[in-house]
């Protein structure tokens, strides 16, 4: 892809890549298609978007003599959601770089950043994941496999009671481990046989099994001995504006400075309260 905005007519290079962060995150990325994106919701010179969620609620008889209808008790909470993440991938191409091989610089870059700006985004994503409430009832765990390292399934029916006394909904439930992680859970009969009746491609996108209305997936980004278990609404993540491409001409250095930049958000919503992580200590 040649780095010029007069070879893209009216599609902005911006907008290009945009496209290209979005489309690896959607394709490539594992976390980041676990939660919940609220970019619509953003319009330009959003700092912030506010969560509303409900909760509590009575419902009661029609009143057939003429007194008031109760009030139902519906509580509404409101979280934050800051778009304050600046995140950017840049690079200094020499001329003397230039001159020395026939490859297109500028489009590498165009290549490897996307993809760079993708990896930050997964590892912020997770980084939510796991900020669970360790307030009663306390939603982060102690492993009881051997030695409070390893995972068993008897955690993963902790977390879905803890999912269930959270009054979550049973879809979008999912559990997140590391590659050692997945292995050790592989080795129990229960999850290889859940595993049979997965398609290829809930596998190709890092589902190995089903265990308890809770899919299992493995990513790179999932911290040694933590496992995370949560509902899709434990994260909430919001893109604050379009990515920016700029290109610099250095011409006293004899560079161009090249960066791709973008600001967002994660938080962690409902106090925590909607995942449940797993360690070594359960603190």
């Amino acid at each position: 892809m040649a780095l010029d905005s007069t070879a893209v007519a009216s599609i902005s290079l911006q907008d290009i890549f945009y496209d290209r962060v979005q489309s690896y995150l959607s394709n490539e990325a594992v976390l980041f298609k676990l939660v919940e994106d609220y970019s619509s919701r953003v319009v330009q010179g959003d700092v912030s978007v506010d969560i509303p969620k409900l909760s509590g609620g009575t419902a009661g008889d029609i009143p057939e003599n003429g007194t008031e209808v109760a009030s139902a008790g519906m509580g509404i909470a409101v979280d934050n959601l800051a778009l304050d993440q600046w995140k950017q991938f840049s690079e200094y191409i020499y001329d003397i770089a230039r001159g020395e091989t026939r490859a297109n610089l500028d489009g590498y870059f165009a290549e490897v950043a996307p993809s760079h700006l993708g990896d930050l985004v997964e590892a912020a994503v997770y980084a939510k994941i796991k900020a669970a409430s360790a307030a009663a009832p306390d939603h982060i765990q102690q492993l009881t496999g051997t030695g409070n390292i390893l995972p068993t399934l008897a955690d993963i029916f902790k977390g879905a009671e803890l999912l269930d006394d959270a009054k979550l909904p049973k879809t979008d439930r999912y559990c997140v481990v590391g590659n050692a992680f997945k292995y050790q859970l592989m080795q129990d009969s229960s999850i290889i046989d859940a595993s049979k009746s997965m398609t290829n491609s809930a596998l190709v996108k890092g589902e190995f099994s089903e265990i308890a209305g809770i899919k299992l997936i493995a990513s790179n980004n999932v911290t040694a001995v933590e496992m995370a278990i949560f509902h899709r609404s434990h994260v909430g993540f919001a893109w604050g504006k379009n990515v920016s491409f700029e290109k610099e001409r250095q011409a006293s250095k004899f560079r161009d400075f090249l960066s791709l930049s973008t600001n967002y958000g994660a938080a962690t919503l409902d106090s925590g309260k909607r995942g449940i992580l797993f360690n070594a200590t359960g603190a």
